[in-house]
């Protein structure tokens, strides 16, 4: 009886264990999405190790709510080794999804069932920006990047994965086991994101069996290539991806010259339909991915970046070049790589090698091998002229497409998780047809803003360049409001005159627009000025040039300032009747060179004539500047704004002051420029010359116009108005005129006076911010998305001139900023030198020298007009700020002892 109890008790356990692995072999594993035959379509893919009859796919925006359901096609695997291990491979294709929306699902059978995953659809069409995570040969061993990815992938940085070739260090291995565990490894990866793939060497086991059988890609281009070619293409945002086999070129024994003409035919037919009529233009980047690179320079013992890259080279780059293709993705070397844009051996670009990835003249090639193996690093010991950049780190790449224009490239170490190489790739030759500008033009239509029509290629600009600027920004506020949009170029460009947003822009969300325009144009030193440079250097630059502006030092300053205003007072002394623009701009360039340079220029008037030259900017080149891309304008020679002739003299005046500050012993003088020498030595990253003199420049520029401007303008008003000039002599009379610190702090209505004059004629015309997030960003109380790089311009004249802030706004009124109704002007409607942590940093300066200059001077002098004195102010148009134009007013010496 105790035998039987036995026997039966033992098959019991045999039957348990029997079940329990059947279960187990019936477990859906390896589960990942991948793009579909169309868009909106996705497939999900996984593996058992039991057939089912029948398996399916849940799924639905509600976790908790499955609703749809879909079967799943199984597919018998039989591993080419000597055990031959089944497995069973399982897709299901998810049709109609809705685009940009989160899924939840779960596969399985009635055997056992999936947890429930998610994933994210990508957005529809090709407006969106489109961010691709690129890596290849990631091994179950030594795989560097992968925490790296998966941390991405969480955070949801990345849209999808493109894996360019060899995986798991092999597949095959132990009966397929190995690919088994890459692929559950990789499973809280792949199945939040489409995955996609092309095949490497180590793919070559059983004839490629298990990347055919294991991945799920499909030809979205003609209409679902069958599933098991090497190759296929697909859309995604702006792009066209074209993924092929190289291993085509390399196993002869599996792959004869009718396959190779078969894959090539194919690719020649997806790109030249990528290039006919307005295909390019709605999907202007082409990248193709292959494993193994046409260009590197790693080991001479490797024929792969030689004698076999020629092989490649010699049947397909004639084709890349021809049709455009932009990057050519490549892995195999365990490493990252960079060319410039290259064909046939040869670096190939349109205009100057200064911008390289500028509308390039041949594709640029990448190699990113070194997402990690058992293989560890690669080596390089050739050097190349083509060859940009490379380094023998563990990595892997992201790759954004803003727009139709504009690409941002960046290899990340996983050493040390930091970029170890970028570069922006600016492709407008693809996109500058018919179609796309008409397109461009309807962009803030599409939004619901209106706004003026554009010219093409120029937009607005040809609008400033044309007409009075008062007359037009007011015209504009008048019919669009005070939210519209204009054209730079063809660039979309917001103008905001709401107060609101623009204390959105400018402080509450600084960090979403913290930047200024993309300069079209290039110049060695002008890019690199606190006002052009991008937010980064920005902040080194802030940093180094803020101690320039303390309290202290502009008090020190004092007797320069007086010194400069005795040299103007004996011009003045000797004549009835004076031009404020010449006398003015000779003072401000005098007192900026004494107190920021400890230079006396000794009134030469050839540095001032080249003052008056740099920001008298002819309309035309100003027009040309703000459309036009840099291609162009390097064609024409055009390197900024600025008239060449007098924006170099200006450069070298300031590199002859470097040069001789260099020279002196530390601490010998006290001057902006010897500040920044020795403060660059307290901090890193060190600034170059010709960034000391970006600074140097800058501040030269801002402050002499700005102080010659005002004193002008305000010259102008007190002559026209006898009761408020006879008032401001009052005031000044009733403080220690000998104490300069009272007539800086002390006098309200000189204050008020300057302010009203900075009301009335703006130094700047317009201020500028750019959105700087990578997203979408809201603008609070309309219904407005901004994308990353969108230009955004305050009208500073339409705002200081709106009758809503500020009543009868042609009348010079200094009461508007009495202490009694200073209060009651509406925030972020008076920003004469900017606002938020990008101000204009040499405010307090301009206004010491103004208001010091301005009392003494009407202390001394009565101003009055003339007979040919104009009654009303009329400005040049085209200009970045209010010209200063030409007048003469009447100067009669004051009793001085009565004051």
């Amino acid at each position: 009886m105790d035998r039987i109890k036995h026997l039966i008790f033992f098959a019991i356990a045999l039957y348990i264990v029997w079940a329990i692995e059947q279960k187990a072999s019936n477990v859906p594993e390896q589960i990942h999405v991948s793009l579909g035959r169309i868009e909106n379509e996705y497939v999900i893919t996984w593996t058992t190790f039991s057939p089912n009859e029948v398996s399916h796919v849940w799924y639905g925006t509600d976790r908790d709510n499955l609703v749809h359901v879909v079967n799943g096609k199984e597919t018998l695997f039989v591993d080419g080794g000597a055990a031959g291990r089944k497995s069973y491979v399982y897709r299901a294709f998810l049709s109609n999804l809705k685009p940009k929306t989160r899924y939840y699902y779960k596969c399985g059978s009635k055997h056992s069932i999936s947890p429930v995953m998610e994933m994210i659809t990508l957005p529809s069409g090709n407006r969106w920006e489109t961010r691709m995570l690129v890596m290849g040969d990631m091994g179950v061993d030594n795989a560097r990047s992968f925490p790296f990815i998966q941390d991405e992938v969480d955070k949801h940085n990345v849209d999808l994965i493109f894996h360019n070739g060899d995986f798991a260090y092999d597949m095959y291995l132990y009966d397929g086991k190995l690919g088994d565990q890459y692929m559950n490894m990789m499973q809280p990866v792949i199945s939040k994101l489409p995955y996609q793939t092309s095949p490497g060497n180590h793919e070559l086991a059983y004839n490629f069996s298990h990347y055919v059988n294991r991945f799920s890609m499909y030809d979205q281009i003609q209409n679902g290539n069958p599933k098991g070619d090497h190759f296929y293409a697909f859309h995604v945002g702006p792009a066209l991806i074209i993924s092929f086999s190289t291993e085509f070129y390399y196993w002869p024994s599996l792959f004869n010259e009718t396959n190779k003409q078969i894959q090539e035919k194919w690719m020649k037919s997806i790109l030249i339909e990528a290039n006919r009529g307005t295909n390019r233009a709605k999907h202007p980047w082409i990248l193709v991915f292959g494993h193994r690179p046409m260009y590197c320079t790693n080991d001479r013992k490797d024929p792969d970046c030689y004698e076999n890259a020629l092989i490649m080279r010699s049947r397909l780059e004639d084709m890349f070049f021809e049709y455009g293709v932009d990057l050519a993705i490549w892995a195999h070397e365990h490493t990252y790589e960079r060319t410039y844009p290259v064909y046939r051996d040869q670096i190939r670009v349109n205009y100057t090698s200064l911008e390289p990835y500028t509308n390039p003249g041949a594709p640029v090639h990448i190699v990113t091998g070194s997402a990690g193996c058992n293989e560890g690093l690669d080596a390089f010991d050739v050097s190349k002229p083509w060859s940009k950049f490379h380094q023998s780190q563990y990595g892997y790449a992201k790759i954004t497409f803003h727009n139709e224009t504009t690409l941002k490239f960046e290899q990340i170490d996983t050493g040390g998780d930091w970029v170890i190489d970028s570069f922006t790739l600016v492709q407008n030759r693809h996109v500058l047809s018919f179609y796309y500008v008409r397109r461009r033009y309807n962009y803030w239509n599409e939004r619901g803003i209106d706004g003026p029509k554009p010219t093409f290629p120029f937009g607005y600009t040809l609008d400033k360049a044309r007409y009075d600027p008062f007359d037009l920004e007011i015209k504009w506020l008048k019919s669009y409001g005070k939210l519209y949009g204009v054209y730079t170029g063809l660039l979309p460009t917001l103008i905001v005159s709401d107060p609101d947003l623009i204390k959105q822009i400018f402080v509450k969300d600084f960090q979403s627009f913290n930047n200024r325009r993309i300069l079209n144009s290039y110049h060695e030193v002008w890019n690199l000025n606190l006002f052009s440079s991008e937010y980064t250097p920005w902040k080194h630059y802030r940093s180094l040039t803020t101690p320039a502006f303390s309290t202290g030092k502009l008090r020190s300053m004092n007797p320069l300032i007086e010194r400069c205003i005795q040299k103007l007072f004996n011009s003045l002394d000797i004549v009835d009747q004076f031009e404020p623009k010449s006398e003015f701009t000779q003072f401000s360039i005098d007192i900026t060179s004494a107190s920021f340079f400890a230079t006396d220029t000794g009134s030469n008037p050839i540095i001032s004539q080249r003052c008056l030259e740099l920001v008298d900017i002819p309309a035309w080149r100003s027009g040309m500047v703000g459309a036009l891309p840099r291609t162009i304008l390097n064609l024409f020679g055009i390197e900024s704004v600025f008239r060449p002739k007098a924006l170099n003299f200006i450069v070298q005046f300031l590199r002859t002051i470097v040069g001789q500050q260099r020279q002196l012993a530390p601490y010998q003088q006290n001057d902006f420029i010897r500040l920044l020498i020795e403060q660059n030595g307290l901090k890193t990253p060190p600034l170059t010359d010709n960034e000391v003199v970006a600074q140097s420049l800058i501040f030269f520029l801002a402050s002499y116009e700005q102080i010659a401007s005002v004193m002008t303008y305000c010259s102008y008003e007190l002559a026209m108005n006898q009761d408020i000039q006879q008032r401001l002599v009052e005031e000044l009379n009733k403080i220690d005129l000998s104490d300069l610190e009272q007539i800086v702090n002390n006098v309200a209505y000189l204050e008020a006076i300057i302010d009203e004059s900075l009301r009335k004629y703006p130094p700047e015309l317009r201020m500028e911010r750019r959105v700087s997030s990578q997203q979408l960003v809201s603008l609070d109380q309309y219904n407005v998305q901004l994308e990353p790089d969108t230009l955004i311009e305050v009208p500073t004249i339409a705002l200081h001139h709106n009758e809503e802030y500020f009543p009868q706004p042609d009348k010079f009124d200094p009461e508007r900023f009495s202490l009694e109704n200073r209060n009651q002007i509406v925030p972020y409607t008076f920003i004469p030198f900017g606002i938020g942590p990008r101000n204009c940093i040499g405010t307090r300066f301009a206004y010491r020298v103004i208001k010091i200059c301005l009392a003494q001077l009407i202390l001394r002098y009565r101003l009055e007009i003339t007979p040919k004195t104009p009654s009303k102010l009329t400005f040049k148009s085209g200009n970045l700020s209010l010209l200063i134009p030409e007048f003469n007013l009447s100067i009669c010496k004051r009793n001085l002892n009565k004051f």
